[in-house]
């Protein structure tokens, strides 16, 4: 099996069956993929920064809160579950700014919703 990628799209090439059989693999892989926020995430205003340290590892991420009072001052984005899923920029500057114990990293920067 061979797969292309260009500018005009993705050309398969191999026999019909393994090409089939790739393709229903990558489409139950994304189907059993955790969920990914589509808009900015916000870190909670009431986290403690000074004394928040991760209880466990992350394996997963997790599906937004609703709105509510954010180190930003935004209260129309959802709110990350946990801090180290945010990916909004200004609360991670701010959570970073406040001295906390574990500082967080924006790694996986979500396109804006157009």
């Amino acid at each position: 099996m061979a797969v292309w990628t260009g500018s005009n799209g993705i050309a398969l090439h191999g026999p019909k069956q393994q090409l089939r059989d790739r393709l229903l693999q990558l489409a139950a892989f994304v189907d059993a993929a955790p969920p990914v926020p589509e808009a900015e995430a916000c870190i909670a205003e009431s986290v403690e920064v000074a004394t928040w340290n991760p209880d466990q590892p992350l394996d997963r991420a997790l599906a937004p809160l609703p709105p509510a009072p954010t180190l930003c001052g935004s209260g129309v984005r959802p709110v990350a579950p946990d801090p180290r899923l945010a990916t909004c920029p200004e609360c991670i500057d701010v959570f970073n700014g406040s001295s906390p114990r574990v500082s967080l990293s924006l790694c996986h920067p979500v396109p804006a919703l157009s």
